[in-house]
Order: C-alpha cells, then sequence, then structure tokens
C-alpha cells in the first residue's frame, strides 16, 4: 500500500497486477479500485520506458484493450468473460468502448464455446449503454461475421480464412483455443440467442439497429447480416412484440430484392458478371428454420418462420412475375420442409401455429396454408387431434370458399375426417345447410365438400347414403352447382365412390 502514496504508479507494476488479478478472477475490481484510487489521490500513470503519462482511465482503457489484442489473456475457459466484463464496467469513453468491443468480438475464436454466450453478452451490454448507433452496428456486424466463419472452419475443418473463401471479416487466420465441433457450436448458437433474446428486452437499441443492418442488406453495396446465425438473430427479434412488424418488413424487403435479381439475373449475362449472389435469404431462411426443431435455444425461431413463409407469397413481387414465382416456389418448399417438423417436435408451438394456418385461410384465403395443413394432418396427425376445436373454425368459411378451395381443404382434412366422426358429422351438418343458401356459388362450394368426402374419406355406409342422397339434392340445384358435381366426380378415381355415384349423374343426364 505504500506505493499508493507516491506521485504515480509505474506501468510496469500495474500491468503484473493486473495480470495477476486477471488469473485470480478479480480484474474488474483491481480496475475499479485503480480508477477510484487516482481520482481520489489525483495521481498518474507513468509508462518509465516512454516517458508517458496517462489518467487512471487512460491507463485501464489501454490495458483492457491489450488484454482483449492478447492471444494468451484467452487461455483460460473465463478470461474472456472477466476481461469483457471488467470493461463493461471500467470503460466510459465511447471511442474506447467500440475499440475494445470490436477487438473482442474479433477474438471470438479464442472463447470457449461453452463460455461463448456470456462473453458476447457482456460485451453487447457494455456496447448498448455506452456506444454510438454506428460502434453497435459495425460491433454487431462483427459478431455475425465471426460467427459464420467459425461455422464455415466447423463444416470444412479448416482453420483459414482464405480456404473459407468468406469476405465478411479480416484477411487472417481463425484462430480457435479449441476443436471446433458443428454440434457444439450449434448449441452456443442457440444459448447465444436466448442470451440475445434477454439483453433485447432490457434494452431494444440492441434490436433496433440489428434490423437497420438487415435492412441494408438489400443493398448490393452493403455486406448482408443474413447468414445462418444471423437471420436466426432477426427471426429471435421477431418474438418481441415492438420489433416485429419492422423484423418481418426488412426481412421481406431483402427477399424482395434478392427474389428480383435472380429473375433479372436469369435474363441478363452482364449483370450475372458483376452481381454478387453470394448470400442468399432463402436459403439462410431454410437453414436457421431447420434449426428451428433443436430444443436449445434455436426453438425460439419457429413461428417467425412460419409467418416468413406465409407472407411471403402475398407480400413479395407481382403474381405472375417471374420474381414472384421463384420466391412463392422456394417459400413453400421452406414451409413444407420445416414447419411440419417443427410441429411435430415442439408441442408449445403447435396451439399458435394452427390458429395461425387456420385464420389465414379463412382470412386471406390463400393455397400455401392449406398445402401446409395438408401436410401437418398427413404427417402429425395425432399431434393434430387434440386440436381439433381450432379446425372447426375453418368449417364456418366452407361455403365461403371456391370449389377449387374447398377440395383442397377436404384433401387437407380427410385424416381427420377418417379419425373423428363427430368432426365429420360437424362437417356434414355445415355443407348440408350450405346447400340451401341463397347464393349460387356457396351452394357450389357445399357440392363440392359433399362429393370430395363422399370419395376421400373413410367412414360408415349410412355416412355414405347420406352423403349420396346431398349429391342427388345438390345435382337438381342450378348449372353452376351441377357443373361443380360433375367437376369434382370427374376428379374421383375410386371406383367404388363412382359405381355408386354415376348412377345418379346419368339418372340426371337423361333429364
Amino acid at each position: 500500500m505504500s506505493s499508493l502514496l507516491d506521485e504515480s504508479y509505474p506501468v510496469e507494476v500495474l500491468t503484473e497486477v493486473a495480470s495477476v488479478s486477471r488469473k485470480l478472477r478479480i480484474l474488474s475490481l483491481f480496475v475499479r479500485s485503480l480508477q477510484v484510487l487516482t481520482k481520489m489521490r489525483n495521481k498518474i500513470v507513468i509508462d518509465s520506458a516512454d516517458e508517458e503519462f496517462k489518467s487512471g482511465d487512460e491507463f485501464v482503457e489501454s490495458l483492457l484493450y491489450d488484454m482483449a489484442a492478447d492471444e494468451d489473456s484467452f487461455t483460460e475457459a473465463d478470461n474472456g468473460t472477466f476481461i469483457a466484463n471488467a470493461a463493461r464496467e471500467a470503460v466510459s469513453s465511447p471511442e474506447a468502448v467500440g475499440k475494445i468491443a470490436s477487438k473482442l468480438i474479433e477474438m471470438l475464436g479464442l472463447v470457449h464455446l461453452e463460455s461463448m454466450p456470456s462473453f458476447v453478452y457482456q460485451v453487447l451490454l457494455m456496447v448498448s449503454v455506452k456506444a454510438s448507433q454506428k460502434t453497435k452496428q459495425n460491433v454487431l456486424a462483427d459478431l455475425v461475421a465471426q460467427i459464420a466463419v467459425l461455422e464455415k472452419a466447423a463444416t470444412a475443418a479448416v482453420h483459414d480464412v482464405g480456404e473459407l473463401d468468406f469476405d465478411s471479416v479480416s484477411q487472417r487466420d481463425v484462430i480457435t483455443s479449441q476443436a471446433l465441433d458443428i454440434g457444439q457450436l450449434r448449441e452456443a448458437q442457440g444459448a447465444l440467442l436466448s442470451h440475445l433474446a434477454y439483453l433485447v428486452r432490457q434494452d431494444s437499441s440492441i434490436g433496433e439497429e440489428y434490423i437497420k443492418l438487415v435492412r441494408q442488406s438489400s443493398s448490393p453495396l452493403s455486406k448482408s447480416v443474413l447468414t445462418t446465425f444471423g437471420t436466426g438473430f432477426a427471426l429471435m427479434l421477431a418474438t418481441i412484440t415492438s420489433l416485429r412488424e419492422k423484423v418481418f418488413e426488412a426481412l421481406l424487403t431483402c427477399i424482395d430484392r434478392f427474389g428480383k435479381l435472380v429473375s433479372t439475373r436469369s435474363r441478363s449475362k452482364f449483370i450475372s458478371e458483376w452481381e454478387d449472389l453470394k448470400t442468399n435469404p432463402l436459403a439462410s431462411l431454410r437453414q436457421a428454420g431447420g434449426f428451428g426443431t433443436h430444443p436449445r435455444g434455436w426453438d425460439v425461431v419457429g413461428l417467425p418462420v412460419m409467418h416468413v413463409c406465409l407472407r411471403l407469397p402475398g407480400k413479395v413481387g407481382q403474381p405472375g412475375g417471374s420474381s414472384y414465382s421463384f420466391v412463392a416456389r422456394e417459400a413453400e418448399s421452406i414451409a413444407l420442409l420445416i414447419l411440419p417438423k417443427l410441429y411435430k417436435t415442439h408441442a408449445f408451438l403447435r396451439e399458435e401455429m394452427l390458429s395461425e394456418i387456420v385464420s389465414r385461410i379463412t382470412s386471406k384465403q390463400e393455397q400455401l396454408p392449406v398445402t401446409i395443413l395438408h401436410a401437418l394432418c398427413r404427417n402429425s396427425l395425432h399431434a393434430v387431434l387434440p386440436q381439433i376445436n381450432q379446425l372447426k373454425r375453418l368449417l364456418e368459411s366452407l361455403p365461403q370458399l371456391s370449389p377449387l378451395q374447398v377440395i383442397g381443404l377436404v384433401d387437407a382434412l380427410a385424416p381427420v375426417l377418417s379419425a373423428k366422426q363427430d368432426f365429420r358429422d360437424s362437417t356434414i351438418l355445415v355443407a348440408r345447410k350450405g346447400l340451401v343458401l341463397r347464393e349460387p356459388n356457396r351452394r357450389a362450394a357445399s357440392a363440392a365438400a359433399i362429393v370430395r368426402m363422399a370419395s376421400s374419406c373413410a367412414m360408415e355406409e349410412f355416412e355414405v347414403e347420406e352423403l349420396l342422397r346431398l349429391v342427388h339434392r345438390a345435382l337438381g340445384q342450378q348449372a353452376v352447382v351441377r357443373l361443380t358435381c360433375y367437376y369434382t366426380v370427374d376428379l374421383v378415381n375410386d371406383r367404388t365412390f363412382r359405381s355408386h355415384v354415376m348412377p345418379i349423374v346419368e339418372t340426371h343426364f337423361k333429364r
């Protein structure tokens, strides 16, 4: 303690004490104590070699930056977290915060995977409170790029950025303190998403700045953050109510531009030579959504993936255009690949997922939700049956759909109709009532439902007879209703059904 009474503190001694305190895991206590002592006693820090004088704050900033830049500082599992925590508590200058945070993120590959989530959390917590908006964006972009490099290194089992052909980070070797395992990295990413969700709920500025980066990703002049993890980060932000619509708008804008670019590139050889399509937001969405079946952190992307897939066809491009066709096909492919797996894996997602699908069928009358429902009923019938009350909402809108939509919906619900008699009874009752509605188009929709049910669902003989009587009644109504019956019957390949229904049709043809 006697040295504290001198006019200045020598850098050599303080640096050695800092190194010891880091190893003892009391680095934060040391730097804060040094700052307090220098301010209370009006002391300075002197470097005897350069005869350079610094205040206590300047020395602490320099010391922490040097530690962040030193690979030896990350040899033990939690050292990086302790350095980040000390910087968060001790550094107050926005410029120093940005400099230290960027250096810490640059050294992310040296941080042990099990401590990576807490390490990044400490860094971003420091940045969220003390850094400028531009610094926040730079740190977030560096974080996504570094994680992408680690992911590529783990996948390709290499450690050289040049071999990885990834230009989002500085050209240096990917230095790691451990063998990279893609499974462990995925778990670390999932845990990091949970940490980031907690951070953004405490301070939404990090989320707001990341959404700006996502918007900028639609420009060819900006680096895209929509890597696999970057897309997962954006989807996680969509679980926060205040940011949800902003995230969806930013993602849809990027995908819209990508679809237009693919369409333009296919027609122009010149553009294909200079326009870079290396970052594919749809491919990243597919990968991030696929990881949503893992329970550790990544499961938060499940519902946002569903919302993005359902919104894409209606929000991107113009119907009939090549851009629209490309994006719509990709959206359907992603939805059919991922959503049934998510529905089957995560019980807590089922009610909201099915509710959203039903709502879009009844209100938007779109085809993609019907296709998804078809996949759910075929692949996860045991999980759909407990949610049958959600499906009963569909029956109310049955007469309002077009005959083609009704045929697709009955085909989608065929496994449920075959398994649940009360659901069949409700559907038959709705269809019977629909045959006496005033509008011929609604009668036609009900007739299509009757014929399709009779031909595609397993049911008792008395139920088939009842449906055939309803078909007979429908064939005596307006021309549009009869035409719908003929068309629906013509689609049926089941010989048993045709043997029952064709005599009825022939009777009406002879009239």
